[in-house]
């Protein structure tokens, strides 16, 4: 076969094959598709009781408050102004004989009311609106600005109350605070009822509004107690912490925030300098942890409202007994890994061993030997946790210790 001929017949295979596809896709757009009927909603949206419905309803609540009553507590006036009106009252709980409910009803509500509007003047009314409306636009603008302002200066210059070194924290809430406000009405804005279907958005909102207020309690709590400056190291790291926590979820708010322009837009005005604030330092961490494990004052007032008495059921209780003896037995236990462990006379590895070397070598006495003793097992009681045998993890193993059928 000639070239001229397998070119031609290789472009009558093309055309063919392309008539075939075009032949399946005019099929395929004639196909029917039959859809079911919408369903027709009969039931009405809203049905008005009858009498008989209404008497039933009242019959069962009558039933309710003369059987079971409501609990009054820490009202002594009004168990006293229920027994002068005909409830039977015993100690804090009243029950209401049936149909007293609606004869005092009947005696004191009016029959009838008249519903006046706010203002019957329209234009007046209209006047109070737009009053409102641009009183609402005002304060958004002034979040905005006071939000771009604070961000910029990191709100070294906004006016708080003399408080010493905590200042800055309070400055760090009015910024945070602004900020928020901010994204609120900028989200109500944007997205309007949607918004309670973004759960994510919403409770990052949330989370930042929760941390300014916990922060706010800590400032409030510090203040209420004195100011006391071996304290200053706790409201530092509580501070930081939530006001670190407060600019992270703003951050990832803006980071999911459906509207990009709008995020870009809001970003400008909160973090016009980025991320500038950080959580509690390791050094800080290590001051708390050596302001907690040592007996002080400052521990005392963070731990003056906890059920901390020692008691066997109290894990609290014995915490506390523990950092008790923590000071003396530290020393004892400086004393065995000095003496004993790096001179190579003290060889076992659990602390009851080398207790009991120690006392053999005379390192330790047996005063200190039994008070370090006592310190190990309330230590070991505090952090041990459940222990289960190899063959109780084994899924699928019988009591008998053969696979279940």
């Amino acid at each position: 076969m000639s070239g001229v001929e397998e070119q031609t017949a290789g472009t009558g295979e093309r055309r063919r094959s392309r008539g075939g596809a075009e032949a399946r896709r005019a099929a395929r757009t004639q196909l029917k598709i039959e859809q079911l009927p919408y369903i027709v909603r009969k039931i009405p949206l809203v049905t008005v009781l009858d009498e008989e419905g209404l008497s039933i309803i009242e019959r069962n609540a009558d039933t309710i408050l003369q059987e079971t009553g409501i609990e009054f507590r820490d009202e002594p006036e009004a168990l006293k102004l229920w027994q002068q009106n005909g409830a039977d009252v015993k100690g804090t709980r009243i029950r209401f004989p049936r149909g007293l409910c609606r004869t005092l009803i009947q005696k004191t509500a009016p029959r009838e009311y008249i519903q006046y509007a706010r203002n019957p003047d329209r234009k007046a009314g209209i006047a109070e609106f737009d009053r409102a409306l641009m009183g609402h636009i005002g304060f958004a603008i002034s979040n905005a600005a006071r939000s771009l302002v604070l961000g910029a200066t990191l709100a070294r210059f906004t006016k708080v109350p003399e408080v010493g070194p905590t200042a800055r924290y309070f400055q760090h809430v009015n910024r945070y605070s602004a900020s928020f406000a901010l994204a609120t009405d900028i989200a109500m804005l944007a997205l309007g009822g949607y918004l309670k279907k973004k759960e994510t958005l919403s409770a990052r909102l949330g989370d930042v509004l929760s941390a300014m207020y916990l922060a706010s309690m800590v400032l409030k709590h510090h203040d209420n107690q004195g100011r006391e400056a071996a304290d200053l190291p706790l409201v530092e790291w509580a501070c930081r912490s939530l006001l670190y926590q407060a600019q992270e979820q703003l951050h990832l708010f803006l980071r999911n925030f459906p509207n990009r322009p709008l995020a870009a837009f809001m970003r400008l005005l909160i973090f016009p300098r980025g991320l500038t604030y950080f959580p509690p330092s390791d050094r800080l961490g290590r001051d708390i942890a050596d302001l907690i494990m040592n007996p002080s004052a400052a521990r005392e007032r963070l731990t003056q409202h906890i059920y901390k008495t020692w008691a066997a059921n109290n894990p609290l209780g014995l915490l506390q007994e523990a950092l008790t003896l923590s000071a003396a037995a530290e020393s004892l236990e400086k004393r065995i890994r000095v003496d004993g462990v790096k001179t190579g006379r003290v060889t076992a590895l659990d602390l009851p061993g080398q207790i009991t070397e120690a006392l053999q070598l005379g390192i330790l006495n047996e005063a200190e030997a039994a008070a370090l003793r006592d310190y190990d097992a309330k230590v070991s009681n505090l952090i041990n946790v459940d222990d289960f045998a190899p063959q109780e993890l084994c899924a699928g193993i019988g009591a008998g210790g053969s696979p279940d059928s």
